[in-house]
Order: structure tokens, then C-alpha cells, then sequence
């Protein structure tokens, strides 16, 4: 049986967002945060809704957002590329911050927000597959507040070779999963939640329905990807047959109205 890769992000959400694996979750989140599990006590997802019929239609966010102890934390799975990523992240982070303040609440109610990045992709200069930016003073890296906060794991940056095997790498080997041998290797660590994560990914897998909507979650996520990259493409001939620029952005208006693309989508490709 051929296994749902966990990069698809409606099978990333479906796995972590699942009541049954709060265990699970859990501990990739203590993972990341490089605390004890047992140190995190609630946790409330609250965005468990996943809608097949619509996955297919135009381009959606298939994020996992989550109260954990008076915490907000936000963990997207993104597997292409975007130039403007960093300004997204800080756009949604922002949006987190500030939802639960009510009107005459004080400054002090609002939560530390957490946004994790899993990217299939290298962002960053370094060896490191782990960064984590927070708001310091540039002289004396004197922290000005914890919440803000933004960790961005980068999955091409680990091996699945090597003999150590550290916390967080555990996980990253897991969203990598590409065969039966990668499962046999992560199998030997006699590792429980991981074992346990590795079985839910094979039941998922197994079962039709999931199978069906992560196949079309991909094709539609590899469909945008082809409009964007066809109008463009075209937009580019006519700005240079007329000497103008709007040529990109008269295709990319044809494909707001038909529905292929969303409004983000069109803010983002139409600067």
C-alpha cells in the first residue's frame, strides 16, 4: 500500500487536528517548543473543519489553529515555494494576535501567539533546519516581549541517514516519509508516539474517502500552481507585445472573476 505523503496539507490537518491524536500532537508541539510534554496540559483546536466538496474549487488555507494553555498557535504545512512568505506569515500571525481582544479588554489579555512553518522548501542561508525569530533589541538582543514568536522548520535540511537522531528530527523524518524503508527506519526508534503516528498515517491511507479527497487537494494545489504559472507566462508576451505592464495583470483580473484564483492569490502575483 502506497502511503499518503503528510505533506498534503488536508492529511497534515486531518492527522494533527483528530481528537483521538491530541497525544500526537502534543508531542510535536512539545518538540518544536523544546519543552516536556507533560508540561503542556489543554489543548482546543479550533478549526477542525475540513470540506472535500471544496478543496477542489479555488485556492484555501489548510492551517491547524490552537489554544494551548492560554497560548495561540498556528502550524501550516507549505510546500510551495512563495516570494512573499514572510510578509503572509507576519500578515496571519498578526490576525491571531489580535482576534480574541474584545472591546475594552486590556493589552495585557492578548496571548502569545506561536506560528509554526513546516516548508518544504530551504528559506533560509544556514545549516540550521530550525529558526526561530522573536522581537529583540538589535545591540543588547534584549527580548521585548515573548508573544511574538515565529518557527519555521525546513524539511529538505534533514537527512533520513544519519545514526542520531534528535527530538524535533523525529518529526521532520515523519513529514519526509517516502517509502517502506523510511517507515521501517523510523519503526527501530521503539519510539510509541511516533510508531502510534506511523499507524494512523497507514489507516488513513488505507481508507478510500481520504485517499480520494488528498488526491484532490493535490491536483488542485498542482491546478493553481499551473494557472498562475500559464497567466503569468502570458501576461509577460502581452506587457512585452505592448510595452505595458498591465498584460500580467489583465489575465490574472480574467482569473479572479472565473474563480481559479483567490483575492490573496491575485494581491500577490498582480504587484
Amino acid at each position: 500500500m502506497e502511503l499518503l505523503s503528510p505533506k498534503i496539507d488536508v492529511v497534515f490537518k486531518t492527522l494533527f487536528s483528530d481528537y483521538d491524536n491530541r497525544d500526537i500532537l502534543k508531542d510535536f508541539l512539545a518538540s518544536v517548543l523544546d519543552i516536556d510534554t507533560d508540561d503542556i496540559n489543554e489543548v482546543h483546536v479550533v478549526n477542525t473543519e475540513i470540506l472535500p466538496e471544496t478543496l477542489e474549487q479555488k485556492y484555501s488555507r489548510l492551517d491547524i489553529a490552537m489554544i494551548i494553555d492560554e497560548k495561540t498557535i498556528n502550524i501550516e504545512m507549505q510546500v510551495k515555494k512563495l516570494n512573499d512568505f514572510r510578509e503572509r506569515v507576519l500578515f496571519y500571525w498578526s490576525k491571531l494576535y489580535t482576534n480574541d481582544l474584545r472591546e475594552g479588554q486590556s493589552y495585557k489579555n492578548l496571548r502569545q501567539t506561536i506560528s509554526i512553518n513546516i516548508l518544504d522548501y530551504k528559506m533560509f542561508d544556514c545549516e540550521e533546519y530550525h529558526s526561530v525569530f522573536m522581537l529583540k533589541e538589535l545591540n543588547r538582543n534584549e527580548l521585548l516581549t515573548d508573544k511574538c514568536r515565529f518557527d519555521f522548520l525546513e524539511l529538505p535540511k534533514v537527512s533520513q541517514d544519519s545514526k542520531q537522531v534528535k527530538r524535533l528530527e523525529r518529526w521532520m523524518r515523519f513529514f519526509n516519509l517516502k517509502n517502506e524503508e523510511d517507515v521501517k527506519m523510523i519503526a527501530k526508534t521503539d519510539d510509541k508516539i511516533m510508531n502510534k503516528a506511523i499507524f494512523v498515517l497507514e489507516k488513513m491511507s488505507a481508507d478510500d474517502k481520504m485517499r480520494e479527497v488528498a488526491r484532490v487537494r493535490e491536483r488542485a494545489l498542482h491546478d493553481e500552481a499551473s494557472y498562475i504559472e500559464d497567466a503569468i507566462n502570458q501576461g509577460r508576451k502581452e506587457g512585452i507585445n505592448q510595452g505595458r505592464k498591465e498584460g500580467i495583470a489583465d489575465i490574472l483580473q480574467q482569473m479572479l472573476e472565473a474563480g481559479a484564483i483567490d483575492k490573496g492569490t491575485f494581491d500577490r502575483f498582480s504587484k
